[in-house]
């Protein structure tokens, strides 16, 4: 509050917040924690780990061809991302809808992706402990 040319404020500490009642994390059937987040409380899922190297063989709109996509089970990079470096410490990134066989079919087109350009795939995570253990070897 302001009194005259001065603010009076009230203040409390972390420690008194967090003796009152109430949830401080929303817990739910699936998992809380961000993909590939680092820090305590965190996925800590190391993305560098799962970066999958793919050469592009075709590009229709926003479907992406390549041999590189087939090695992995269908779906296995629904939600992920596909990610380019467009210049040094800049990378142009898009979603993952489907992948099915040797094609995934992106949230939105990129001029850049061409046929025989190398890209990054990156799967993503369904937030379950099965995915989690299985996929991740994170539990």
């Amino acid at each position: 509050a302001w009194q005259e040319d001065k603010v009076k404020m009230t203040c409390q500490s972390l420690f008194t917040r967090l003796k009152q009642p109430g949830l401080r994390r929303l817990y739910g059937k699936s998992c809380p924690h961000l993909l590939y987040a680092q820090g305590p409380g965190q996925c800590n899922v190391i993305a560098e780990s799962f970066r999958v190297p793919v050469t592009i063989t075709s590009v229709s709109g926003i479907t992406v061809t390549s041999p590189d996509f087939d090695v992995f089970p269908d779906g296995y990079f629904v939600g992920g991302k596909l990610s380019i470096e467009t210049s040094p410490g800049i990378f142009e990134q898009r979603g993952i809808q489907q992948h099915t066989g040797a094609t995934v079919t992106m949230t939105h087109a990129l001029a850049n992706f061409v046929p025989g350009l190398t890209v990054n795939a990156f799967p993503a995570c369904t937030k379950t402990i099965q995915t989690c253990h299985n996929k991740f070897n994170n539990v």
